[in-house]
């Protein structure tokens, strides 16, 4: 993600994204956006960030059954979302999964 992108996470969330790295593309934006205000209220802080097989996966320092509900909700969300540019997206196959519009497909 560009540093601006993940600099306007850690300033709106600082204690959700203490001391986190953000890997993966500026297309997952919003859905990080609106994940960060679901979780911040309950108190949690990330401990990864990142996209694996094509999805986003967010790691939280705890867990209960509505903090997982909200990050399988963006988890979801991610793999119809290009990475690259937040459009609609599905996973494409080529040395790695990734969740990419057609355009950015196209380009790998």
């Amino acid at each position: 993600m560009n540093t601006h992108l993940a600099d306007t996470l850690t300033e709106a969330f600082p204690y959700l994204y203490a001391n986190i790295y953000f890997e993966c593309d500026d297309g997952w934006f919003m859905i990080l956006w609106q994940l960060s205000l679901k979780l911040d209220p309950l108190g949690v802080q990330a401990t990864q960030v990142k996209e694996k097989f094509g999805a986003l996966r967010f790691y939280t320092d705890s867990s209960s059954d509505e903090i997982e509900a909200i990050i399988l909700e963006a988890e979801r969300l991610s793999l119809i979302t290009c990475e690259a540019c937040g459009r609609p997206g599905s996973a494409t196959a080529t040395s790695w999964i990734k969740t990419y519009c057609e355009d950015h497909a196209n380009e790998m």
